[in-house]
């Protein structure tokens, strides 16, 4: 297997869309991790267009709320269960007929819709973040970019380029600050902490630091807003550094596996198996 490099350069672009942009992410290298056919049909075949969470929908409804709320009106919609037959005739929760609903929901290929009941819960959290002194100060700060990509080259002389991409919820390159917004079942930094190792969010966060130094030519502190789901509380936390090199390290070691995977595809070797068609081995 070829050596991951150590060096990073910026890499410049002209292409305005996220998605769009050829390199490599946590996102893609967690699907990596869990199954790599699920890697291979939806980013190199091209044929599986991943799955769509309701969890994935809120987070992203919830992003806008809190850093880009004049946005709202113009790149969603409120979409509201069908009413019970009942005397309340309230907006369904659960049966068949919500099920059905849902189902066609799920099938909206923007997922850029909201229930009543969402907005509701979404501004709880919004209005715990904001509450806290520091986080507020950071939303507000006058120097602060939203949503930014940042795409850097990991590579050296003897190995072949690679490119890696981020997309910060909100950076201040002045005070070498990254924020990423996060909702949680805790917003306590110890639990916090076991839930950003089971989710990789350390790794996420060297990542991110690698990618902001790359651009911004200065180290970066990864700082996260949390906002349990729960109580509607919020924090700001910041993982401690053996965190941050212990996700360095894993970032290194599946981005290694990714690829030689990827080259390997690309000679036609080690094609994964379509679970769909096929007994697929689950590597």
């Amino acid at each position: 297997m070829r050596k991951l490099a150590k060096s990073w350069r910026i890499w410049r672009w002209v292409v305005s869309e996220y998605d769009s942009i050829n390199a490599i992410n946590c996102s893609g290298l967690k699907l990596f991790e869990e199954a790599q056919a699920h890697y291979y049909y939806k980013h190199i075949a091209k044929t599986w267009e991943g799955e769509k969470s309701d969890a994935f929908r809120l987070g992203s409804f919830a992003h806008t709320m809190v850093l880009e709320p004049e946005k709202i009106d113009a790149e969603w919609r409120k979409v509201d269960p069908p009413l019970g037959k009942g005397k309340d005739s309230k907006p369904l929760k659960s049966g068949k007929d919500y099920d059905a609903w849902l189902e066609t929901m799920t099938k909206d290929l923007d997922q850029r819709w909201y229930t009543t009941d969402e907005e509701s819960e979404v501004l709880e959290w919004v209005k715990a973040l904001k509450n806290h002194p520091a986080i507020q100060t950071l939303l507000e700060h006058p120097d602060r970019k939203i949503e930014k990509t940042l795409v850097a080259e990991w590579g050296e002389a003897e190995f072949v380029a690679t490119d890696f991409k981020g997309r910060c919820d909100l950076i201040i390159p002045y005070e070498g600050i990254i924020v990423d917004v996060k909702t949680s079942v805790s917003e306590l930094p110890g639990k916090f902490r076991r839930i950003a190792y089971n989710y990789d969010y350390h790794m996420q966060a060297a990542l991110y630091m690698k990618l902001a130094r790359a651009k911004y030519d200065k180290p970066f502190r990864f700082l996260f807003a949390v906002v349990s789901k729960s109580d509607k509380q919020a924090s700001l936390i910041e993982l401690p550094g053996y965190m941050i090199e212990q996700g360095e390290n894993k970032l290194k070691k599946q981005a290694s596996k990714l690829i030689q995977a990827r080259l390997d595809w690309l000679e036609g070797q080690n094609i994964p198996g379509d679970w769909r068609k096929e007994v697929c081995i689950c590597s």
